[in-house]
């Protein structure tokens, strides 16, 4: 009968500090989430802002290419480094982007990050003498971050975009 509640103990014992594990991070240092890009994109093309757009994700006949990337984001090593992206292009002559990146570590994620701003001065310069509405909306880019997915959102209603995401 000792054996058995000795027994039942260990077990009790190695059951509750296995329930007690706390969920680490990836060896990268961010947190995989299950969250892709392409998931926002129901939602991010029903919204009115981004009505007139062109939308890139990786298994779509529009797809970012090292080119593109390097020309708009300045660093196509970069795009190596992204495991899934939905990116809003505006499909007129207007300042109207929205990009979701999923990264792969956490220099990936800072890169990005500071690819945004290279991306929105690139804007404020191109339309300040031939747009300042849109150099404007350029000026008024967001940026954020989550586990593993960076994201920006340079339109006219920014505060939209940021809802859909952060949600």
């Amino acid at each position: 009968m000792k054996k058995l509640i000795v027994i039942t103990l260990i077990f009790l014992a190695l059951l509750l500090v296995s329930c007690n594990k706390e969920e680490k991070p990836a060896d990268n240092g961010i947190t995989i989430s299950e969250i892709s890009p392409v998931t926002f994109t129901e939602e991010l093309s029903g919204l009115d802002v981004l009505s007139e757009t062109i939308l890139y994700t990786p298994s779509s006949d529009n797809a970012l290419d090292e080119d593109y990337f390097d020309y708009y984001f300045g660093n196509k090593e970069l795009l190596e480094k992204i495991s899934d992206y939905a990116y809003y292009t505006s499909a007129t002559t207007s300042v109207c982007e929205v990009g979701i990146f999923k990264v792969k570590d956490t220099e990936a994620k800072e890169n990005l990050l500071s690819a945004f701003e290279t991306r929105k001065n690139n804007l404020i310069s191109t339309y300040e003498n031939y747009s300042p509405e849109d150099a404007d909306v350029a000026s008024d880019m967001i940026t954020g971050s989550f586990d593993d997915v960076v994201w920006f959102a340079a339109t006219s209603d920014n505060a939209s975009v940021k809802a859909v995401i952060e949600k």
